[in-house]
């Protein structure tokens, strides 16, 4: 007869096998907003420092919510589904996987956030640093000269959209940033810290 313990780690295989937590051979648009260090961890690391149990949860809630609102969107006719992976014009290994477009043609994105941070969304009625950075990337490899992210609070199923205008200025500094951590990729240096935070090794 099959345990509790048995069903509960049945489970988090299950879970950690459909996260989609992936290794990637490629520098995600979304680390590039990172601290210079950490995003060139990513990618020697293959693009998953934590592997754990908790990352592949994490993971698995995340894109919950993104089908989730992808799905009533399009009932509400405001997306389309066309999810595609885009490609910087200078370097093939710096991609992006966009959520979405709305129906009137500009860049979709969704995020689900933690209470505080969704309230701190809320607060300054912007969207958080990373997300900007992210979108602004997609923006200028895809062309759009608006993104809409739509933020999900995971504790009370709150919504907060926040428009975001492209900024060439900020676009180009990211891709110069981008392209400081591919050079210290292709040097095996691993570069300096920038944020204060990362742990020496």
């Amino acid at each position: 007869m099959i345990t509790t313990k048995d069903l509960e780690t049945k489970i988090d295989s299950h879970v950690r096998l459909h996260s989609g937590l992936e290794t990637r051979h490629y520098l995600g648009m979304s680390q590039v907003a990172h601290c210079i260090r950490e995003a060139y961890d990513g990618f020697m690391d293959g693009g998953i420092e934590d592997r754990s149990d908790f990352a592949h949860r994490m993971c698995y809630v995340g894109y919950l919510f993104e089908q989730d609102t992808l799905r009533r969107l399009r009932e509400m006719r405001i997306a389309t589904f066309n999810r595609r992976e885009l490609v910087s014009d200078f370097d093939d290994r710096l991609r992006g996987h966009i959520d979405g477009e709305t129906v009137w043609g500009d860049l979709l994105e969704i995020k689900s956030v933690t209470r505080s941070k969704f309230e701190l969304v809320c607060k300054d009625s912007r969207a958080l640093h990373e997300h900007n950075d992210q979108v602004q990337l997609y923006m200028r490899y895809g062309g759009w000269k608006f993104a809409w992210i739509v933020y999900v609070c995971r504790e009370n199923f709150e919504h907060k959209v926040i428009r975001v205008r492209y900024d060439e200025v900020r676009a180009l500094r990211l891709e110069e940033k981008a392209r400081r951590i591919l050079a210290a990729i292709d040097a095996r240096q691993r570069p300096e810290c920038e944020c204060g935070y990362c742990i020496p090794f």
